[in-house]
């Protein structure tokens, strides 16, 4: 939904912005408007086109957002410290509508009574605060603690490219990787890669016994990776 909340935001004649972190990982800045252009495009257009497309290939999808039901339940980073890419000083951001969700609380059974009536859940990456805020979240971060809560030993990561490549120059995936090579690949990707490789770790650490990140740009993307045919395996 990344690509949509942009272009809900231009619009609208605003400016998506971003922070990055000391660590270097770079992140949606959601303030006030960028939270309700996040909620219009995950709760909304892209939620319910992807519904519909599944309900077309003969799955019947629900649609839903982390919100609902409180599924999903985030801490609100009040304070976030970033860089000025100009300047390279620290600069503290406030008005940050963003969360960092806590796997104990993601609302497994409504998931599961989901599926139990036949139906498969499309959750947008919202979630709900203590205070009862609406915050957007990163959406790996979000499949993996959803993962977690409903048991699952399997998650696939959907992503524009082949899975985790080895360096920029190449166009096949790495076909397996371990918890323990996830450190020093962190230092070869780049992009929104490094993002989804701190997810799968974070993932490991939940209990979930493998991850696969591959092209959803390719037919029958999912399937084929499952069958070990394309994408990058990892496990611990």
């Amino acid at each position: 939904g990344g690509l949509q909340i942009n272009n809900i935001l231009e619009a609208q004649g605003k400016e998506p912005k971003y922070l990055v972190s000391q660590s270097g990982m770079k992140s949606r800045h959601t303030d006030e408007e960028t939270l309700d252009a996040a909620i219009m495009a995950l709760g909304g257009l892209v939620n319910k086109k992807m519904v519909a497309g599944l309900q077309a290939s003969g799955v019947n999808a629900f649609g839903l957002t982390g919100v609902d039901g409180k599924i999903l339940v985030a801490r609100r980073k009040k304070k976030l410290i970033t860089i000025d890419p100009e300047t390279s000083k620290r600069i503290v951001v406030r008005n940050d509508y963003s969360g960092k969700i806590d796997p104990g609380k993601v609302k497994g059974k409504i998931i599961e009574g989901l599926l139990d009536a036949g139906l498969v859940p499309v959750i947008g990456a919202l979630a709900t605060s203590a205070e009862d805020e609406i915050l957007n979240t990163d959406g790996d971060r979000a499949a993996s603690c959803t993962c977690n809560a409903i048991k699952g030993d399997l998650l696939v990561s959907v992503t524009d490219v082949a899975g985790v490549l080895a360096s920029l120059d190449d166009e096949k995936a790495i076909s397996t990787l371990t918890e323990g090579m996830l450190d020093s690949m962190m230092e070869k990707v780049r992009g929104g890669m490094r993002k989804k490789i701190f997810a799968v770790k974070e993932a490991l650490e939940l209990g979930i016994s493998k991850i696969i990140i591959t092209s959803g740009l390719v037919e029958a993307g999912v399937s084929r990776a499952i069958a070990g045919d394309i994408g990058t395996t990892i496990t611990p």
